[in-house]
C-alpha cells in the first residue's frame, strides 16, 4: 500500500510493507526469500529507490523472531543497514515506570540491542491522545529521518546497491536460490508519483520511506 503526503515543504511517499514473521498464513516462511521478494518488489516501485526503511516493532512483541528478521536484514544490507534503517518501537505505553527503550532492549540479545542502537530508533506511545505529544512523536521520528538522509547526502537505497549487497555470497548456494527469488518475483508497474500527487502543489523535495 503507498500513500503520499507532506510534510514541512516536503513531499513524503510512504510504501506499506506486509509484516514479516517465520509463521505466515499457518505455514514457515524462509525469511531470506521472503525478505529478497519484498526488498525487489519495493525497489522496483520506488524506482530509483527509497531514502528510508522504517522497521516497526512492538516492544511488547520482540522475541527470537524478531532477533532472526534483523540478522536477516543485516546479511542483506551489510554496511548499508546503518544508513537507510530507522527502527520504531510502538507500545511504550506499556513499559514498566521508570523504565526505558535501551533498558528495555538492554535484557534481549546482545546482537539485537547493537544493531539497534546503530541503527537509531525511535518510540511511539500508542496511546498518547493529546496533540501535542502525538506531534513531538511524529516529529521525533522525521527528524530521525532528516538526519538519515543528511548524512547520506540525499541518496537513495537502489536495487543496484541491494544486489552488491549479496554478491560477495553469490557462490554459496543459499545465495543462487536469493537471486532465483529475486528474478521471480512478479513486479507490478511503478508507482506513478505525478498521479498520486495529481492534487497536490508540486513541493520543493521528495522523502521516500518503505
Amino acid at each position: 500500500m503507498c500513500g503520499i503526503g507532506n510534510r514541512r515543504e516536503k513531499q513524503l511517499i510512504i510504501f506499506d510493507t506486509p509484516g514479516i514473521h517465520r509463521k505466515m498464513q499457518g505455514s514457515e516462511v524462509d525469511l531470506e526469500n521472503k525478505l529478497v521478494e519484498i526488498m525487489a518488489n519495493c525497489l522496483w516501485r520506488l524506482s530509483p529507490g527509497f531514502h528510508i526503511l522504517a522497521l516497526v516493532i512492538s516492544l511488547e512483541r520482540i522475541s527470537e523472531d524478531t532477533f532472526l528478521l534483523l540478522e536477516e536484514l543485516e546479511d542483506l544490507f551489510r554496511e548499508e543497514l546503518t544508513k537507510y534503517v530507522v527502527v520504531v518501537f510502538t507500545k511504550t505505553d506499556n513499559l514498566e515506570r521508570n523504565q526505558t527503550i535501551p533498558s528495555h532492549i538492554a535484557e534481549t540479545d546482545k546482537n539485537f540491542k547493537d544493531l539497534v542502537e546503530k541503527c537509531d530508533y525511535v518510540g511511539i506511545n500508542n496511546k498518547a491522545t493529546d496533540k501535542e505529544d502525538m506531534e513531538k512523536q511524529i516529529t521525533s521520528f522525521f527528524e530521525k529521518v532528516e538526519q538519515k538522509i543528511a548524512k547520506n547526502n540525499g541518496g537513495y537505497y537502489t536495487d543496484g546497491d541491494f544486489k552488491k549487497s549479496y554478491e560477495p555470497l553469490q557462490e554459496e548456494s543459499a545465495m543462487r536460490d536469493l537471486e532465483e527469488s529475486y528474478l521471480r518475483v512478479e513486479r507490478p508497474p511503478p508507482i506513478d508519483v505525478e498521479e498520486l500527487a495529481r492534487s497536490k502543489t508540486r513541493l520543493k523535495s521528495t522523502c521516500s520511506i518503505l
